[in-house]
């Protein structure tokens, strides 16, 4: 007699008993294939079932047996067919092969018989990667001696899957007969089915057996989803394959209703519960709450629900209509019903920000922007000149923004209304706003200092009246005439004033441009006012007053004076302010060579003029012309060569022979080669040399040395 103990595996236990012709069947008889359920049984882990062999080889002995050696035990095959292969015992006259699927020592799938050969070819193995039971029986001295190996088949396992009702379907009736794909590799099933969710089974819960169908019956007629889990034992583990089918609906379907809050009431505050029948054969509900219209979701859109509530918290309290939608899905098909709730708090319309009410536009284009308000849905804004809510200037239409450019707009200085229109529960409310119109295009004037004023010192604040319809401004300051720039130049400018230091202090007219941008366009307005201080005319400096000329030719060098912005040279031997010898015209600089002097020991007439607000205004110097013996040195040099300093020109230096007090003797940087010392006195030595000057002033070492002897 062979006792097995049964195993209790998720709701059902099994005993595998093997015929004596080496066959598995799942008949009731003795040496067949027991499968308990557990329900409706007192079976529990450790009971002992007794089957009794029909007829197999007397019992199990507990001698040394033969050991299969290939394949390796616990590997996985290499496809359906295997050859198993043994070492002979010497106490061994015969051999058995079980292979099977079902537990150790099945075989369902192979049983050689008895043999002496140490080998059998297998074919027909499953390839779907689960568990292979072989057992190598060995009759040593009347007994069958077993030893148990498990093998992983090739492949991969397959679940079952369901085939009847098509999945999703819905169900025909009460009553249903379930059916699925045996798989590849189950080796048993199990069935749930439930209204509660995926995995539920609170309508059937039952399997175990190699069956591929089930009928389940108590199933519900309203329309709600039932859920369907097939389970595929594969290699002791149950996995599941999940299914989502309809009731079929017996009765009439009615729609979810609200139950609170009571449709049409004024909500508490911003947090309210929603709560709704089940009705009948209802699948899902879904929740829309909005304030634009009937099925707006803009406050609210809950999605697919199954419970018959929700909390928002996000209520507007602006004292407007309330939008609630709650559909319910009959028969794969939404349907909703409408509601309508008068949110807690009050209701305002929107207020004009900007521009600032009652003030004055800067054009002919405005962009006028305005508050949300309390419970607006939407705006409408009116620009005309005719009077309150006039609109032959801006109709806007419906706006769901809070700002609008109006374009166009009249520049005559008359009122200007404008009338922004909220929508408030359906109805449109209007707040009436006046403003002036920008004045004609009109460039900005100086209010300070007074035009044509003296000035008070070097700094000084300009500021201006901002004209009309003007976008920017432009500072020009200078002493060189209207328009000029030469002291400052502001760029563009947003304010209305600005704070210029440096002026000069020399009594002499100061040019400032005051510039307006209109249309694009910078318009200019000039003005005159005249500097602190005193003017300063410019004064000869070399040769020095009254001196007598070395030469024929002299080089005239003056100071630059304050306030000076031009210079004019006359040179004449018939009297003060004569001209015949040299007249310069206009000169910016403060230096010029003139040659053809005389040189009979003549007076000679110089007149340096200082130009000063628009005035030449003159100074008088005589000189006395060299005695006829005239002499110069004329110097002249090559440029460096082999630097990378930008030269910008040079200097002249000269020292009486024996001194080493050098003097520097052209008044600015020559910027030539070559130089004309005519003020030498015959009889003398000097010794000179030159420097270089960098375009950033700099000067460079001294030059060699060279010495020149007067005659």
């Amino acid at each position: 007699m062979l006792v097995e103990r049964v195993r209790h595996c998720k709701a059902f236990a099994t005993a595998t008993v093997c015929c004596s012709n080496g066959t598995s069947s799942s008949s009731s008889a003795a040496g067949t294939l027991f499968r308990v359920r557990a329900s409706g049984f007192s079976l529990a882990l450790g009971i002992l079932l007794a089957v009794t062999l029909a007829s197999f080889p007397a019992a199990y002995g507990q001698s040394s047996a033969a050991q299969i050696s290939s394949p390796t035990p616990s590997t996985v095959l290499t496809g359906s067919s295997a050859t198993f292969t043994w070492s002979a015992v010497s106490s061994a006259t015969a051999y058995w092969v079980y292979v099977g699927t079902t537990g150790p020592k099945s075989a369902n799938i192979y049983s050689s018989g008895s043999t002496t050969a140490t080998s059998v070819t297998v074919t027909g193995i499953p390839t779907y990667g689960v568990n292979l039971y072989v057992t190598l029986f060995s009759l040593i001295s009347g007994t069958w001696t077993p030893v148990e190996y498990t093998y992983t088949e090739a492949g991969t396992p397959v679940l079952a899957t369901m085939v009847s009702p098509t999945p999703s379907s819905t169900l025909t009736g009460a009553s249903v007969t379930f059916s699925w794909t045996p798989g590849g590799g189950p080796t048993g099933y199990w069935l749930d089915v439930g209204t509660t969710g995926p995995g539920s089974a609170n309508l059937y819960d039952a399997g175990g057996a190699s069956s591929t169908s089930a009928t389940v019956t108590g199933l519900p007629t309203n329309g709600n989803p039932v859920y369907v889990t097939l389970y595929s034992e594969i290699s002791g583990v149950w996995q599941p394959v999940r299914y989502v089918y309809t009731a079929q609906v017996t009765g009439p379907a009615t729609q979810a209703a609200m139950i609170t809050p009571v449709s049409g009431s004024v909500l508490a505050g911003s947090t309210v519960t929603f709560s709704w029948t089940a009705g009948s054969s209802v699948s899902g509900y879904w929740l829309n709450v909005g304030t634009t219209a009937a099925g707006s979701s803009n406050v609210y859109d809950s999605g697919a629900l199954t419970s018959t509530a929700v909390t928002l918290s996000n209520i507007p309290t602006t004292g407007q209509n309330l939008y609630v939608t709650l559909l319910s899905q009959i028969s794969g098909t939404w349907q909703a019903t409408n509601y309508v709730y008068t949110e807690a708090g009050s209701l305002s319309p929107a207020a004009m920000t900007s521009p600032a009410p009652g003030s004055t536009l800067l054009g002919t284009s405005a962009t006028f922007t305005w508050s949300t308000g309390s419970g607006p849905t939407a705006y409408w804004i009116n620009v005309g000149t005719t009077g309150a809510g006039s609109y032959n200037v801006y109709d806007s239409g419906a706006l769901t923004t809070t700002s609008a450019t109006v374009t166009g707009i009249p520049t005559n200085g008359a009122p200007l209304y404008v009338t922004p229109f909220s929508r408030i529960n359906g109805a449109y409310q209007a707040v009436q706003y006046t403003y002036t119109e920008a004045s004609p295009p009109a460039p900005a004037t100086m209010k300070s200092p007074t035009a044509g004023s003296v000035l008070s010192g070097s700094s000084t604040t300009f500021s201006w009246n901002p004209g009309s319809q003007v976008t920017a401004y432009w500072l020009n300051i200078g002493t060189t005439g209207a328009g000029s720039y030469n002291l400052y130049d502001s760029g563009a400018l947003s304010g209305t004033s600005v704070t210029v230091s440096g002026i000069p202090a020399n009594g002499v007219t100061l040019y400032v441009t005051l510039l307006s941008r209109i249309a694009g366009a910078y318009q200019a307005v000039s003005y005159t006012y005249t500097e602190s201080g005193s003017p300063v005319a410019a004064a000869m400096t070399s040769p020095t007053p009254g001196s007598t000329l070395p030469g024929a030719i002299q080089t005239f060098t003056w100071s630059q004076g304050g306030g000076p912005t031009a210079y004019w040279l006359n040179i004449g031997s018939t009297g003060a302010g004569s001209y015949n010898i040299f007249d310069s015209g206009s000169l910016t600089g403060t230096s010029v060579t003139v040659s053809n002097l005389p040189t009979n020991s003549s007076t000679i007439y110089v007149t340096l003029f200082s130009q000063m607000n628009g005035v030449w205004q003159p100074t008088n110097y005589t000189y006395t012309a060299s005695n006829g013996a005239s002499y110069q040195v004329e110097l002249s040099w090559s440029a460096p060569t082999g630097s990378s300093v930008q030269i910008g020109g040079y200097d002249v230096f000269r020292a009486n022979s024996g001194s080493t007090n050098y003097e520097l003797l052209n008044a600015s940087v020559d910027t030539g080669t070559s130089y004309v010392d005519n003020s030498v006195t015959a009889g003398a030595s000097y010794n000179y040399y030159i420097e270089s000057v960098s375009s950033a002033g700099v000067p460079s070492n001294p030059s060699n040395i060279y010495s020149v002897t007067i005659p």
